[in-house]
């Protein structure tokens, strides 16, 4: 079984919470193909595998996560 390159799905994901949130998320890898990652909405700290971070990207990129407002420049 071939491994996945993380760093697309990295990046679409950290590009995303930018997007949304105004900040740059804390992205650590760990064991196992799990990373440690700041969740959008105010959710805190979780642990996700890239698949998961994927559908967190989607979710962003349509403003479907619950407490998540577009964040502009003023």
């Amino acid at each position: 079984m071939r491994s996945r390159d993380p760093k697309p799905v990295l990046g679409a994901y950290r590009d995303a919470y930018m997007a949304a949130m105004g900040t740059e998320p804390t992205i650590i890898e760990g064991r196992g193909g799990w990373y440690t990652v700041d969740l959008p909405g105010g959710a805190g700290v979780g642990r996700r595998r890239l698949h998961q971070l994927e559908a967190l990207t989607e979710q962003l990129h349509e403003g479907e996560v619950q407490g998540v407002q577009p964040w502009h420049h003023r």
